[in-house]
């Protein structure tokens, strides 16, 4: 920093915020254009686009129940109007991510002052695992922008004594418990944050009320949607996360996505008819068997935790090891798949441990400010005295109060996202929000680390000690978590042959179908899915050795069984056709 005149400080993270934005760009057009992930949904996204077309067929509430977050079925359902599919959907959720890196840049320059909070964004663009969920059909995209604008709330109620600052809070944190319910565990530190908010401008009480009211503004409309659709007055999905609870902590549970000790196929579209099966559920609606689903699959998660408690805490701290490591443990789309299909672009850049350990800076510089000097230059330099301009405008620069609802909030978030990688399994869709905390708390703990190791009175080991933590946490991030592979997986060809098909490239998608095979041989559904395909096409031959392959296993979901029978009697009568065809 030395080395740095001042005057380039501002100058050099302009140009790097440039850069991460052009990159940002860059990526995310050559996904819109080349991908064909863009162009249709699978997995989880099939589900939500279902309900999306549920919504719109039957407006305002639709007719079945959410499986999954209702409030990504909205959010997909919204431009239905104007272009028929999901395409327009996505657009918009990029325009609700733009919005959000905003209200996050504003808040950390608020909270931070102009150098700093501009530092936070660069970080925040520079992580690459975010980026990647931007333009898929889940709702990480949508959980990471609701908490950035939570600290955009935040921080203009640090300047806005009026209540309508502490309802947007209020309505921004109901929009990220729609997004991820688990977010519903950082509720009393965001309630902590408001009611100091409230204390520094003299009425707590009302700012408390605020904030109580834009939460319940913002959860209210979902709960009246659920009561008139299922009977239920709830916001979270159907089952309740049950099944996300079982895949986490079954007995067979590896800390990353599983089939549930064998419950389950893989294929997301059939996993409640599968369930109903497996599990013995009783005949009712949509609705009840999906709550009956999620409390049975409770009831056997606790059952197997109690049976094997140490089996259950070595689980846990292996999900944790997971999700602190460099790996972007993906589960519906794979990072190799797609880097096979658009190439590197928007993979650099910094991966999670270092966020982490700057983070965790951060936290030190918040909790003993005094304990190193400012690292910014100490001549008046004119961007010195911009920032001392912005500081009386914006109270939240070095006030305590406001330090300490920033960090209330942070630690809610961070309890929100590290509780469900926790309380149900680990990958990096779900990880995803949590770069939003370690941004916005690693750019002053770079500050503070440079400070403290510029300052020659601390004792050498008060210098030393933060730069040796931040390597450590850095270095164990290069440890690998889980096996290596040079290829995409089984699943990532599936999902793609599956987009192919919705696109109408089925020949493409049966030679995709083939790759799918070549990494994974037993896979029933993918074997199941080719026959299919298969026999569409006419390639009767190739349908029937795939059928052939499926006979006599015992393995095999029921719903597969019946669509082997029936695949297996159409290809039959089709070549009996054909057979009838040739004869003179």
């Amino acid at each position: 920093m030395d080395a740095v005149p001042a005057r380039l400080v501002p100058r050099l993270l302009a140009a790097a915020l440039l850069l991460f934005v052009m990159q940002r760009v860059a990526y995310h057009a050559a996904y819109l254009a080349d991908d064909p992930f863009a162009l249709a949904t699978f997995s989880d996204g099939r589900l939500y686009e279902r309900a999306a077309e549920d919504i719109f067929e039957h407006p305002p509430w639709g007719e079945r129940p959410f499986y999954l977050q209702g409030v990504y079925a909205y959010l997909l359902a919204l431009p239905m109007g104007l272009r028929p599919g999901p395409t327009m959907g996505l657009l918009l959720q990029l325009t609700i991510v733009v919005l959000g890196l905003v209200a996050f840049s504003r808040a950390c320059r608020t909270m931070h002052g102009k150098t700093t909070g501009t530092l936070a964004t660069v970080l925040l663009l520079a992580y690459p695992g975010l980026a990647f969920y931007e333009n898929k059909y889940l709702t990480a995209a949508i959980a990471s922008a609701s908490m950035a604008f939570m600290l955009g709330a935040l921080a203009w109620s640090t300047r806005e004594s009026r209540p309508r600052a502490a309802i947007a809070f209020g309505a921004a944190t109901g929009l990220a418990i729609l997004a991820r319910g688990n977010v519903l565990l950082g509720l009393p530190g965001f309630a902590v944050a408001m009611w100091l908010v409230g204390r520094r401008h003299g009425r707590a009480r009302s700012t408390l009320l605020a904030f109580g009211g834009g939460l319940l503004l913002a959860l209210a409309p979902m709960a009246i949607r659920n009561a008139t659709v299922t009977g239920r007055a709830t916001v979270f999905p159907a089952h309740g996360g049950g099944t996300s609870f079982y895949i986490g902590n079954n007995a067979e549970a590896s800390g990353l996505w599983n089939n549930a000790g064998g419950l389950l196929s893989g294929d997301v579209g059939q996993e409640r008819i599968e369930l109903v099966q497996r599990l013995q559920i009783p005949d009712g609606t949509e609705a009840e068997q999906a709550a009956a689903i999620g409390r049975a699959l409770y009831a056997r998660a606790w059952s197997e935790i109690a049976d094997d408690p140490g089996r259950w805490l070595a689980l846990e701290g292996k999900k944790l090891w997971l999700f602190v490591g460099n790996e972007e443990l993906s589960q519906d789309y794979d990072l190799l798949g797609e880097q096979e299909l658009i190439g590197t672009v928007g993979t650099y850049g910094v991966p999670l441990p270092v966020l982490l350990g700057l983070g965790l800076m951060g936290v030190l510089a918040f909790a003993w400010p005094r304990r190193a000097p400012d690292p910014e230059p100490s001549e008046p330099e004119p961007q010195e005295e911009d920032d001392a301009r912005a500081s009386e405008t914006e109270p939240a620069v070095g006030d305590p109060a406001f330090r300490r609802a920033w960090l209330w909030t942070l630690a809610g978030m961070a309890v929100a996202v590290v509780g469900a990688n926790l309380l149900f399994f680990t990958s990096a869709q779900h990880r995803a929000p949590i770069a939003i905390v370690l941004a916005a708390l690693a750019a002053p703990g770079l500050r503070w680390t440079i400070g403290l190791a510029r300052d020659s009175t601390c004792p050498a080991w008060q210098r030393i000690g933060p730069l040796l933590l931040v390597l450590a946490v850095v270095l164990q991030g290069t440890s690998a978590r889980t096996r290596p592979r040079d290829n995409p997986s089984a699943a990532h060809y599936h999902n793609l042959a599956l987009v192919q098909v919705e696109i109408g490239q089925p020949r493409a998608a049966v030679q995709t179908l083939s790759r799918a095979l070549k990494v994974n041989p037993d896979h029933p559904v993918i074997r199941i899915e080719r026959a299919s395909l298969q026999r569409k096409l006419g390639m009767m031959d190739g349908a029937s050795l795939d059928l052939d392959a499926l006979a006599g296993r015992d393995d095999l979901p029921l719903w597969i069984e019946e669509r082997l029978a029936e695949e297996r009697r159409r290809v039959d009568a089709l070549n009996g056709l054909r057979r009838r065809s040739q004869q003179p």
